[in-house]
């Protein structure tokens, strides 16, 4: 994928205020999260990318100091979000702005995308103000939650909760092992 490869050379130069995506690269893994870090301290709308590292402690480290994502040229999510990024997003025909980082011009559907992209390794937003509906207050305090349910794609939403507290137990059998993992689950989603 040597397109990907430029693409990245093309964005991993530095970060100023414009740039979308910057890959975060360095000789070192504690330069890596430098480089992460001062990327982040320029804007919070700048999308981190990542080469993705084997090492579990490097990559949660990677997330504390602002990546955004960790993956690899291979990886095909990566094109996917690129395109979203530096088209979709960029539309700016939207009238909705993210209460996070405050970036404008999104649309319903673009705003739904960019949050989970964007902040998904950020605490959850406590004081926010929908911009879509004007809520103020969300069911367990989370305007991620409230976004993800109540706006968007339908397909995305989770199954409303049923008028009455309905469980179903629902049992399932390894096929290798032939053991049993009995659960209780809420109606509306048991046997999905």
């Amino acid at each position: 994928m040597s397109g990907l490869s430029e693409f990245f050379q093309k964005h991993s130069s530095g970060v100023k205020e414009n740039n979308r995506i910057y890959y975060a690269t360095g000789d070192t893994q504690k330069q890596v999260l430098e480089n992460i870090k001062k990327a982040r301290k320029v804007s919070k709308q700048v999308y981190i990318i990542v080469d993705c590292i084997q090492d579990p402690r490097f990559r949660l480290d990677a997330f504390a100091a602002g990546a955004s994502m960790l993956a690899n040229e291979n990886d095909p999510t990566i094109i996917e979000v690129i395109e979203f990024i530096t088209t979709k997003q960029q539309q700016k025909n939207g009238k909705y702005s993210c209460p996070v980082c405050n970036m404008s011009g999104l649309t319903e559907d673009s705003l739904c995308r960019h949050v989970p992209l964007y902040h998904q390794a950020e605490p959850n937003v406590q004081n926010a103000t929908c911009p879509i509906c004007s809520a103020k207050k969300f069911s367990y305090n989370s305007f991620e939650f409230h976004l993800h349910n109540m706006h968007g794609p339908l397909e995305g939403r989770e199954e409303p909760t049923p008028m009455f507290a309905a469980f179903a137990w629902v049992i399932v059998r390894h096929p290798e092992t032939k053991r049993y993992l009995i659960s209780n689950e809420p109606a509306c989603i048991a046997g999905k």
